[in-house]
């Protein structure tokens, strides 16, 4: 599914799209690609890997065959920029990631179960998150 490359028309199509739970996550792997920011990592294969524990749903990011960045864990909120929309946040506020990873807050939807999701990528800073960009999930079918 070819996705648009605008804020406007994605704001659109995230609110329009279906609320994702945690449970949709609870094993496998998503290729990642930035639709409004740059550089997107899809050339680097980037993908996010998530795994079901006793303790929730946790995950980390991988980039070409195994350099590992940026644990997270999910829970389920209200949009930051749409407060009427359910989201998944994938929240990287952990001790064991760096102060850059630590920041990032992404909110997930989906377009198509089980297989297309849509992300807004957020920052916080100094206390508020930031939007900057949207991003697109796509399920890992050989994993």
């Amino acid at each position: 599914m070819k996705l648009p490359r605008n804020n406007k028309k994605l704001d659109q199509l995230f609110q329009n799209s279906t609320p994702a739970k945690v449970k949709d996550f609870s094993s496998g792997q998503f290729y990642i690609d930035m639709l409004t920011i740059t550089p997107t990592l899809r050339w680097m294969k980037h993908r996010k890997v998530f795994k079901q524990t006793p303790g929730g749903i946790f995950g980390n990011n991988i980039l070409l065959k195994k350099n590992n960045w940026g644990n997270f864990f999910l829970e389920e909120k209200k949009c930051i920029k749409f407060p009427e929309l359910k989201v998944v946040v994938i929240n990287y506020d952990s001790k064991e990631n760096s102060f850059l990873s630590n920041i990032i807050r992404d909110e997930v939807r989906y377009i198509k179960a089980g297989e297309i999701y849509l992300g807004r990528f957020n920052l916080v800073l100094f206390g508020k998150p930031r939007f900057w960009g949207y991003f697109s999930m796509t399920k890992r079918k050989d994993f």
